[in-house]
């Protein structure tokens, strides 16, 4: 499974990587065109020339390469929206250092996982906080829980205890998830909240 889960993590890395991006600003801009313009027209191997800009490899940079530019000018890098929904957060905690040790590179800059503290499963509590992920070297990473699970009958005191967990835990986001009935309508999420 890991080994599938980094095969995936590449693919979806490599798809997401700007090849257009040449500096280190997050983003294909103005510096990026200077770059690329200072390259035009030069072969890769010439000194001064920004290897990067023969974004056809075909050795050199060209008209071609300047259609791949272009069409990524403005974009911005989005590899940290990338992540893995874990199970749990025991599993995220454990299993993200596993995955990042075998890819031999950090895998995302955000890590999700699920929570069920509700009785229809009560085998997924929230167990860890904010220090417990720092411990583990996780600690510069933003945390997420992507799916916390409310049961088919939630009600405010569920919701405010939910976020209450989730602000003394330290995560930066919470995903709200009914489980059985699917029927939590956003009338009734609103007047949860209030």
């Amino acid at each position: 499974m890991i080994s599938f889960l980094v095969d995936l993590w590449r693919t979806v890395d490599s798809a997401m990587t700007l090849r257009a991006k040449f500096d280190e600003d997050g983003r294909v801009g103005f510096g990026d065109f200077l770059v690329f313009a200072g390259s035009f027209g030069m072969p890769a191997g010439d000194p001064g020339v920004h290897t990067a800009c023969d974004l056809d490899g075909d050795g050199s940079s060209g008209f071609t390469d300047f259609l791949v530019f272009s069409r990524r000018f403005g974009r911005t890098d989005r590899r940290s929206d990338v992540t893995i929904g874990w199970a749990d957060d025991l599993s995220a905690l454990e299993n993200t250092p596993v995955i990042e040790g075998s890819a031999g590179s950090i895998v995302t800059d955000v890590i999700s996982f699920h929570v069920y503290d509700v009785s229809e499963n009560r085998f997924h509590p929230l167990v860890t906080t904010r220090s417990d992920f720092d411990q583990a070297g996780l600690g510069d990473r933003e945390i997420r829980i992507t799916e916390w699970g409310l049961g088919g009958q939630s009600t405010s005191t569920k919701v405010r205890s939910a976020l209450q967990k989730v602000q003394q835990a330290g995560y930066e986001g919470l995903l709200f998830w009914w489980d059985a009935n699917h029927d939590f309508t956003n009338e009734a999420f609103r007047l949860a909240i209030k």
